[in-house]
C-alpha cells in the first residue's frame, strides 16, 4: 500500500511555494506553503555543508586514533559546539518518531521534504549528542557519575567501548 504523503525535494518545494498547485503521480494537490516555515527550514538546510565537513573531520580523527578519549575528539566537540547549538532543535522541530524520521516534516504546510537534503545535519546532531551528552569533552574525573541502587558510581569502561563502537557505526567505519 502506497503512502498518501507527499515528499518533495527542495527544488520542488521552492517551485511549489511560488506556483501553488502541483500534480504528484496523477493526483492533484493544492498546498499552502507557509513562507516563514520554509525560510526557517532553509536556515537549517544551509548548515548541511558545515555538518558534512565536521563529520569528515571526526571520521578522520576516529580512523587515525581509534580512541574515544583522544584529545582531538575533545577538541572536535568543543569546536563544533556553536554549530550544534544552531541545530540542536532540528530533530525536535522537523523529524517524527519511527521510520518517517528520515524525511523532515513541515507541520504547518503538512508536507515532507526529501531527507537526502539534510542527511548530514541528522547525522551530525546524532554524533554530537552521543559525544557531548556522554561528556567525552570533559576529563574522566569530572564526568557525572551514574546512580546505581542509591549509590553513585563511575560509568564502567565497557560503556566507553560500546559508545565508541556506536560512533564508528554512525560514521560508517565498521
Amino acid at each position: 500500500m502506497k503512502s498518501d504523503k507527499i515528499i518533495l525535494s527542495i527544488d520542488v518545494l521552492l517551485d511549489e511555494r511560488y506556483n501553488g498547485e502541483k500534480s504528484y503521480e496523477g493526483a492533484s494537490a493544492v498546498r499552502t506553503i507557509y513562507e516563514s516555515e520554509v525560510d526557517e527550514f532553509l536556515d537549517y538546510a544551509d548548515k548541511e555543508f558545515d555538518c558534512q565537513a565536521a563529520i569528515e573531520i571526526l571520521k578522520a580523527i576516529v580512523l587515525l586514533h581509534d580512541d574515544i578519549e583522544h584529545r582531538q575528539i575533545k577538541e572536535w566537540i568543543i569546536d563544533n559546539f556553536t554549530l550544534h547549538k544552531k541545530l540542536f532543535t532540528f530533530p525536535i522541530e522537523y523529524l517524527e518518531d519511527g521510520e518517517e524520521s528520515v524525511n523532515p516534516w513541515l507541520r504547518k504546510s503538512n508536507i515532507y521534504i526529501e531527507g537526502n537534503c539534510v542527511v548530514n545535519i541528522i547525522l551530525f546532531v546524532s554524533l554530537y549528542n552521543l559525544l557531548y551528552f556522554g561528556q567525552y569533552h570533559l576529563p574522566i574525573q569530572y564526568r557525572a557519575k551514574e546512580e546505581v541502587d542509591g549509590y553513585y558510581e563511575e560509568a564502567q569502561d565497557s560503556d566507553e567501548t560500546t559508545v565508541f563502537e556506536e560512533l564508528k557505526v554512525l560514521l560508517g567505519i565498521s
